[in-house]
């Protein structure tokens, strides 16, 4: 039997997976109906979620029109 923690995990990611795609499908726009052409991650406290997210954006490929802003808040220990 699957935990319902691992099941709501799985529609979770899928809800983030089908607004992802229409996104980039351009079905989703902001409020003067053009597309997103860029994605902003902010890391907070040294994680490195964020370059993480940009190998992975690499590896799959982007739009041409796609724009990458990274911003990492990094405390030192």
């Amino acid at each position: 039997m699957v935990s319902t923690n691992v099941i709501s995990t799985l529609n979770s990611r899928k809800k983030a997976a089908d607004f992802a795609n229409k996104v980039h499908a351009g079905e989703i726009t902001n409020e003067a109906g053009e597309t997103f052409t860029t994605v902003v991650q902010i890391g907070i406290g040294g994680s490195d979620l964020g370059l993480v997210l940009y190998i992975s954006l690499l590896k799959t490929g982007l739009r041409q029109t796609d724009t990458l802003k990274w911003k990492q808040n990094s405390s030192v220990t």
